[in-house]
């Protein structure tokens, strides 16, 4: 497994796979997630919005970007805070 820390927006990282999180109870997307979720054309504030990822702790979510964002996935992650 190879874990890399760049700097930039995420929603710009050319690789298979990128991981954003949330935070329980949190109502609005941190700069990292928010800016991934606009890239994807609000998909993240949908899945939420639809009651399918809520940000509990260990909760994840796979979202593909079908071509939106050079990562092909992108992997939410709850967190408790």
């Amino acid at each position: 497994m190879d874990i890399q820390v760049i700097a930039g927006g995420i929603q710009s990282t050319e690789d298979e796979l990128i991981v954003v999180n949330l935070f329980e109870g949190v109502e609005l997307l941190g700069v990292a997630t928010g800016a991934v979720d606009q890239a994807l054309s609000g998909a993240i504030r949908e899945v939420i919005a639809a009651g399918d990822f809520r940000g509990q702790p260990g909760e994840t979510a796979v979202l593909y970007s079908r071509g939106a964002i050079p990562a092909s996935r992108v992997l939410l992650v709850g967190l408790d805070g």
